[in-house]
């Protein structure tokens, strides 16, 4: 069989995941291409893989970026489309909104899940020394209980939306659903706030990785300045990834901790 996992990844966590799945997939002898976010408008997807389709939840959504690229580049009528994302807290109803989009483009969304990982995004507000941080970078990164809902979800026979396991968060209830809508912009007004506060201090070397990192190409360096525009996603990238550790949020990520990645090697997006 052949198999295919698109993924966005923005500081790791994706990119760990999608690359013990296809260790996974490989072992159960498919053939397995694995294409990034910034490889998709270069690499040619299968034509008749089977898709695993994975990304970070942010404020109960699915990258814009990301989304919008699957869904104008890619062929998925009649596809065949497993979901997984990497959440800090809770996926919301981001999958399950994002499958809905995916069946209107013609694609089969035979299940998903939501693999717990460190959040990045609220690890560069901690102290290095944090206890709840040493407990978020504790977890067993190579034996991912949820890779093994996935192994027995896809055992299983093909199931109706309203059939997935109740566990599956692709399965929301109506008030669940309204819930999620109603907090959706408060999220976005929080992630507002702390992008319109994200700024590089004078420790900055104008080396140009986070420019050339970006994934939303949002961020100029010239000799003399370093500039954020309007397309910020929040993704955390450019701040995690700063070997000047320069980028911040206000003030308040000033000397806190920056997330390599999972795993012994560090993520490089470059």
């Amino acid at each position: 069989m052949q198999t295919a996992i698109l993924y966005f990844s923005a500081t790791g966590n994706t990119h760990w995941v999608a690359r013990q799945l296809q260790k996974q997939r490989e072992t159960a002898g498919e053939t397995v291409t694995c294409i990034p976010f910034e490889q998709l408008a270069k690499q040619p997807v299968p034509p008749d893989a089977r898709l695993f389709i994975g990304f970070p939840v942010y404020g109960f959504a699915v990258p814009g970026i990301f989304q919008t690229r699957i869904l104008e580049t890619i062929a998925l009528k009649g596809r065949h489309v497993y979901l997984f994302a990497t959440v800090g807290l809770v996926p919301g109803d981001a999958l399950a909104r994002f499958a809905d989009k995916l069946r209107q483009a013609g694609a089969v969304v035979i299940g998903g899940r939501a693999v717990r990982m460190p959040g990045s995004d609220g690890m560069g507000f901690m102290k290095p020394d944090s206890p709840t941080l040493r407990k978020m970078l504790e977890r067993d990164f190579e034996n991912l209980p949820e890779l093994e809902q996935i192994q027995h979800d896809l055992q299983q026979p093909q199931l109706p939306p309203d059939r997935f396991p109740k566990d599956s968060p692709l399965r929301i209830s109506a008030p669940k659903r309204l819930l999620y809508r109603l907090c959706r912009p408060l999220m976005a007004r929080l992630e507002t706030f702390a992008i319109h506060r994200l700024h590089a201090d004078d420790t900055c070397t104008r080396c140009g990785l986070c420019a050339r990192i970006c994934p939303a190409g949002n961020i100029t360096v010239t000799q003399q300045e370093t500039v954020f525009g309007n397309r910020c996603i929040l993704c955390m990238r450019c701040l995690h990834h700063c070997p000047a550790q320069a980028i911040q949020i206000a003030s308040w990520t000033r000397n806190k901790y920056r997330y390599p990645g999972p795993g012994d090697s560090p993520f490089r997006p470059e």
